[in-house]
């Protein structure tokens, strides 16, 4: 008897404990949400003072923070909610937006992609990932800016694989608005091509085309064997590879390419060609192989494979695909979507159209400011409801065969509880 009541009496106490805990966690989600942070600050840290390894009042604390925007603190917050729980998708995601916030792209893409791993909705799903798109692209624009600041302090990397960067096409002053277009997107599917090749590592567009508006080379179209050292230096290419398109007449273009050592400042002729435009693609692919054997890289059999796999021998979808390039280079992610989708839809064949269509929709959901971020994943990312325990009868009874009851000794001076659970689910 005296057994029973010892842990009747002792559970009861972990019980309200532990109700009391949960009750202030829910006091401090309520007062978020009515932009309480003194208040939902407050019944956190009594929360924490309970439980210091609570969860969602850890968690809860480091919102309070990230709201008023003070990052660091959050993040300490929020790392220690992830360090104890990895699976709780509020923590996860709001480490991710803290870290973002302090330019941390790379500790943030780990926060989302923790956030991913516990399986949420698909809606949510696909917005991370787009905002995983969108802080890889700014990581790329943040290593160009620091690169360029700091280029006399930059060593080339002479040990590993040959670097090589694919630059924007040079065109003639009068060219038209149409072969612009088509030279983005010859440009796009060589550098394509390219990373098929295992033996080279290929500097990204993005990164390459930061560089080069940084450095106002843009607008020219052209570097010289006096940029290029310089140029090369900054991205950390071995090998240039420069070309140039013009139209012959209305029914065939020419290019020239030709690859560019920055460290020696030396420029050798690669290809010198020209083909109807509307077989862009076997352009294309002349000017891959040709970079290939100026390079001296010896393909192996899938790699060739590969490269020679025409995309698509659809000019209108081609040329779409082109439009896509400018426009996604020129920074209109939706218009880019567009002629993405366009191109897939004329060849729904053509790959590379649909990769892009499929990336730059999910930039879109991604590429928005972090209050509006935060906004649309407000649905996912609420914490589940609380449930308050209140006062008990019948404890023992709570769930399953009854258990022994201390009344059946006929004192009448013992009573039990019930265990209820109270609150209401939001």
């Amino acid at each position: 008897m005296d057994r029973l009541l010892k842990f009747t009496a002792l559970a009861l106490i972990c019980l309200l404990f532990a109700g009391c805990s949960a009750s202030l966690v829910r006091q401090g989600e309520m007062a978020i949400e009515q932009d309480n942070l003194d208040q939902a600050a407050t019944h956190f840290q009594q929360a924490l003072d309970e439980n210091p390894d609570d969860v969602r009042a850890l968690t809860g604390l480091g919102r309070v923070h990230y709201t008023r925007e003070e990052y660091a603190r959050a993040e300490d917050y929020l790392a220690s909610a992830h360090r104890i729980d990895p699976a709780d998708p509020t923590a996860a995601f709001y480490l991710g937006l803290a870290r973002e916030q302090q330019e941390e792209y790379a500790g943030a893409e780990g926060a989302y992609e923790a956030f991913l791993a516990t399986d949420p909705d698909d809606d949510a799903a696909k917005a991370v990932r787009g905002r995983l798109l969108y802080l890889r692209n700014q990581a790329l624009r943040k290593q160009s800016l620091q690169a360029i600041r700091l280029e006399q302090t930059l060593v080339t990397d002479t040990l590993g694989r040959p670097i090589v960067a694919v630059l924007p096409f040079t065109l003639a002053s009068d060219s038209s608005d149409s072969l612009a277009s088509l030279a983005k997107g010859v440009a796009a599917a060589v550098t394509y091509d390219l990373f098929q090749v295992k033996s080279l590592r290929i500097v990204e567009r993005m990164r390459l085309n930061d560089v080069l508006a940084e450095l106002a080379l843009v607008e020219s179209g052209s570097v010289d064997l006096a940029s290029a050292p310089r140029l090369g230096r900054i991205v950390g290419a071995d090998h240039l590879v420069n070309s140039s398109m013009e139209f012959i007449d209305n029914q065939n273009v020419s290019v020239q390419t030709g690859i560019v050592e920055p460290s020696q400042a030396l420029f050798q002729l690669a290809l010198t060609t020209q083909e109807e435009y509307l077989r862009v693609w076997k352009l294309q692919k002349d000017i891959t192989f040709a970079i290939i054997d100026s390079l001296g890289v010896e393909l192996t059999p899938a790699e060739r494979n590969a490269i020679e796999k025409i995309p698509t021998e659809s000019f209108p979808a081609f040329f779409a695909f082109s439009k896509g390039i400018e426009q996604l280079d020129q920074g209109n992610v939706e218009r880019a979507n567009e002629y993405f989708a366009e191109a897939a839809q004329i060849d729904p064949g053509f790959q590379q159209a649909t990769e892009m269509e499929e990336e730059t929709g999910l930039l879109l959901s991604g590429s928005v400011p972090a209050g509006q971020f935060e906004s649309m994943m407000a649905g996912f990312v609420t914490p589940p409801p609380t449930f308050d325990l209140g006062p008990t009868r019948d404890f023992f009874n709570a769930g399953g065969e009854r258990a022994a009851d201390p009344r059946d000794d006929d004192d009448p001076a013992v009573e039990t509880g019930r265990t209820s659970v109270g609150g209401t689910i939001p």
